[in-house]
């Protein structure tokens, strides 16, 4: 590269050196005559007053005459024209002022016409080089390229470092002052729970280490499962479901589209350990013994106000997500699992209590979708149909498009013959896809398609009918601990409604359902108290009449949970 560069400038420098010259020559050409001139004028041989005559206003110039014949004019009227007139007088011969005229001019043709065969040669040999000069200019862009990808990362580390560091010192100090608030009981709950944690993590990564991670299968690992003899030739790739755990930020949120008996809840139960994920729990209605093991399970069975609550519950935690994350504070990953969407959203309606508005379970989900991403809440959603009215969005169906949507069997097909009839019949491409069907086909309720921000894929589902949970034999509380510590430590050490008290273990079982139905409606800090017609109406207790639900009232003031204030509303005794 240098040498042609180099080769370049010489080439340049002569050529504009020759171009100079040919100008200086031509410039020369051009000036004065090469041909001696005469003058003469016109003066009588006897005169009296020669100062009369050859004045300077009197002269005349001529050119040299011919003096043989040969050089003479063959015209005869220009004869004339090259001899001296008759009766003048010859003053003096003017010598030429460029007698080499002739010569300046031909030696700038020679000038220009050296600089242009140089100027035909450099292109000639120009284009030569072009390959290389490409191939060289391509290698010096890819390396300075990657020069400034090493510095942008080198950047965007150090950068990233700061942040952490300063995170991890205002975590420490948020974190001193808010324990500074807590109880002795309290700080003892979160030792008891931090250790419990610290021994799961180390178990986790005890295993993690000598066992294959939780989401593979016995015996067979995600890459067996879409080993390159499950790919098609055509380019065509097939989806591995490793991905939703490695790339799990390509999957915000996750909705599983099966018929009934499709194979949605187990798929999504296996699903559930392949997610990284903190924190995770199940919102259904209806649970068999062998579903969700292991994983706190929320509405079962078709308690309908329960599963309001934990969607209230998620709504608060995810304002109070956001709260956080103005001071730099990151909220755990939590997955939800909503089984059984369309009943959940036509039996948990809006409604209104003593003024205070309650949205239903669409309005909530809906406000979760586009924004629990932000809160590093996920959700995976199941379902029997990928019709809007089946989630309950009527008139909001852009709302799916923030679904990374896995669809199982008879939908899988349907996808994967809408992307063969994109394709043009006769080609290769269409027969593959052909293939992909047929092969898809051949799965039954294994048949997967996968549509996603990374983009859409056949795929097929593990074989998962002997695969089982792992459940921990290790004793855990049945309460959320990391939820609970966190909302007890951003209600400034006010004593945890979770936590379970000794006067709850002599309430009748009515009476615990009512207690724990008050202090769900009371987690709020803005409400204070509820009214008993508001609690007959909830219908927490099943077949129990009002006059039933004044003794429980009754049972639980005798208890001190609660107490009547003066509006006759009932408050908890520790508010």
């Amino acid at each position: 590269m240098s040498d042609i560069q180099r080769k370049g400038r010489l080439n340049a420098g002569i050529v504009l050196a020759l171009t100079t010259a040919g100008c200086v020559c031509l410039a020369a050409s051009f000036y004065g005559r090469q041909t001696p001139l005469i003058e003469y004028c016109f003066k009588p041989v006897e005169v009296l007053n020669p100062q009369d005559f050859c004045t300077p206003e009197k002269r005349y110039l001529m050119s040299v005459p011919f003096i043989s014949p040969e050089q003479q004019p063959a015209n005869p009227k220009y004869l004339e024209d090259w001899q001296l007139p008759e009766h003048a007088t010859l003053l003096r011969t003017i010598p030429p002022t460029n007698p080499y005229k002739w010569l300046w001019g031909l030696g700038g043709t020679a000038f220009f016409g050296v600089a242009g065969a140089l100027s035909k040669a450099r292109e000639k040999k120009l284009l030569e080089f072009l390959p290389q000069y490409r191939e060289e200019i391509k290698s010096s862009w890819i390396l300075n390229q990657i020069r400034v990808l090493n510095h942008q990362r080198k950047v965007e580390y150090a950068a990233r470092l700061d942040y952490q560091l300063w995170q991890f010192g205002a975590d420490r100090a948020a974190r001193a002052k808010q324990f500074s608030m807590l109880s002795p009981e309290e700080i003892q709950v979160f030792q008891e729970q931090a250790r419990v944690q610290a021994a799961s993590e180390a178990r986790q990564i005890t295993q993690s280490a000598s066992t294959e991670p939780a989401g593979y299968l016995s015996g067979q690992t995600l890459d067996e499962v879409t080993a390159p003899g499950d790919k098609l030739s055509g380019g065509i790739e097939w989806f591995n479901w490793d991905w939703l755990r490695t790339q799990a930020e390509n999957f915000p949120h996750i909705r599983l589209v099966a018929v009934t008996n499709g194979g949605k809840t187990t798929l999504a139960d296996w699903l559930v350990d392949l997610i990284p994920a903190d924190e995770r729990f199940v919102i259904t209605v209806k649970r068999k013994p062998h579903q969700w093991r292991g994983l706190g399970v929320v509405g079962v069975p078709e308690q309908y106000e329960v599963i309001r609550d934990k969607l209230e519950w998620l709504e608060t935690e995810r304002k109070r997500r956001f709260e956080n994350l103005q001071t730099g504070i990151e909220g755990h990953h939590l997955l939800v699992v909503v089984d059984e969407w369309r009943a959940i959203a036509k039996n948990c309606k809006p409604y209104e209590e003593e003024d205070v508005k309650h949205r239903g379970a669409s309005q909530m989900m809906g406000d979760l979708i586009t924004l629990a991403r932000e809160a590093n809440i996920r959700l995976l959603a199941l379902a029997q149909s990928q019709r809007v009215k089946a989630w309950g969005l009527e008139g909001e169906g852009d709302l799916l498009e923030c679904f990374a949507s896995i669809y199982l069997g008879v939908f899988a097909l349907e996808k994967a013959q809408a992307r063969l009839a994109k394709s043009k019949e006769g080609t290769e491409e269409h027969k593959t896809w052909q293939e992909v069907i047929n092969k898809l086909r051949r799965q039954g309720k294994r048949a997967a398609w996968i549509e996603s921000e990374q983009g859409d894929y056949p795929a097929i589902v593990p074989e998962l009918s002997d695969w089982k949970r792992e459940v921990s034999t290790e004793p855990v509380s049945n309460a959320d601990w990391r939820s609970k510590l966190e909302g007890l430590i951003d209600n400034q050490g006010q004593p945890s409604q979770e936590i379970p008290e000794n006067n709850e273990q002599a309430l009748s079982e009515n009476a615990q359902k009512v207690l724990a139905y008050i202090k769900r409606k009371l987690s709020d800090p803005l409400r204070k108290d509820i009214s008993i017609r508001a609690i007959q109406q909830s219908r927490c207790v099943d077949k129990l009449n009002k006059p039933g639900y004044e003794e429980v009232i009754q049972e639980l003031i005798a208890a001190e949970e609660v107490i009547l204030n003066e509006e006759g509303n009932v408050e908890l005794t520790n508010n």
